[in-house]
């Protein structure tokens, strides 16, 4: 998430040399075929437990924040048939949405009327009056707040969500003393 990492990875540095971070920001699927082939040590992502592990419990992972979808859509775009803005197949948050309110979100018989693998890019589709979207609530926080988002009419959930940390089963030096300090906070 563009909104959690910045501010959890200096949380994790106060005190502490975390050493060179390289970030690579890409949908579920490339993130977890980067774990498999051991191209990162860590993924951070979105989880639910309604989703399956996509490691199937072969890494260890850890729960370092929590967050809810809400879905939202520009005002103005109130009553009638609001077109849904809809995750790739790829999209983790994606899967997450579609486990946890399939009757909202997948169209009766209508495409979605934009689909991304970005949560930041649904916003922006949301935010410029395109439709609606299940976007997390700390992406959309500050657009609720100044109005340039509202929440769905009806009586919607919220969907639970964490934030986890998943490692590989060998790590670097420096990545260990990272985890280590995971498992401190």
């Amino acid at each position: 998430s563009f909104v959690f990492f910045p501010n959890w990875i200096r949380r994790m540095g106060e005190g502490f040399e975390l050493g060179p971070i390289q970030l690579n920001a890409a949908n579920m699927a490339m993130c977890a075929e980067m774990m498999r082939r051991q191209a990162a040590e860590f993924l951070i992502c979105h989880h639910h437990p309604s989703i399956d592990d996509p490691f199937d419990g072969r890494l260890q992972h850890r729960v370092i924040g929590r967050d809810r979808m809400v879905a939202v859509h520009a005002p103005g775009l109130d009553g009638g048939d609001i077109p849904h803005l809809a995750y790739s197949t790829e999209s983790g948050l994606g899967r997450i949405a579609s486990a946890c309110v399939p009757s909202v979100t997948v169209a009766t018989g209508e495409s979605p009327a934009f689909t991304s693998h970005l949560a930041a890019a649904l916003r922006g589709a949301a935010v410029g009056g395109a439709g609606y979207a299940w976007l997390p609530l700390q992406l959309v926080a500050g657009d609720l707040a100044d109005g340039r988002l509202v929440r769905m009419a009806g009586d919607l959930p919220e969907i639970d969500i964490n934030i986890c940390i998943f490692r590989q089963g060998v790590l670097s030096a420096a990545a260990e003393r990272v985890w280590k300090r995971v498992l401190l906070a």
